[in-house]
């Protein structure tokens, strides 16, 4: 049986997966940018990064198989070349390089696609748009 103390240690954890689902099943994309970040602060990079890849392909799968006739097959593949090419290429960086600069990447990354959100938001405009290739490979990198 868990004593208090022991409830208390997976509140944070618990409620930021929750979050995290909770932005992917509202806007289809999102968990792994709330749930690294937050998880990273008290588990090591490349645990939290396992967790939610384990976490993220079924959850992705599912939402994606309970909207089927909405997926763009044309577009996916265009993006799943570069994507597969990102993924490839962070996983070799993650391994070269020691522990505290993929960390270091990751709050770069998640500050600037803050300050994007922000700034879109002042403006009052639509986001801007990259070119093909470079949208899928560097969301694989990040990812």
């Amino acid at each position: 049986m868990i004593d208090a103390a022991g409830w208390a240690t997976w509140v944070h954890p618990v409620l930021t997966v929750a979050a995290g689902y909770l932005v992917l099943g509202i806007t289809g994309f999102g968990s792994a940018l709330i749930i690294v970040p937050l998880l990273a602060w008290h588990w090591p990079l490349p645990e939290v990064v396992a967790l939610v890849l384990l976490m993220d392909a079924p959850a992705s799968a599912l939402l994606g198989g309970l909207n089927l006739k909405q997926v763009d097959r044309a577009e996916l593949r265009r993006l799943l070349p570069g994507m597969a090419v990102g993924i490839a290429a962070g996983l070799f960086i993650a391994d070269a390089l020691p522990p505290r600069w993929p960390l270091a990447a990751l709050g770069v990354y998640v500050a600037v696609v803050g300050l994007q959100a922000l700034r879109v938001q002042a403006a009052g405009g639509a986001p801007r748009v990259w070119p093909a290739p470079w949208a899928p490979l560097a969301g694989g990198l990040a990812g």
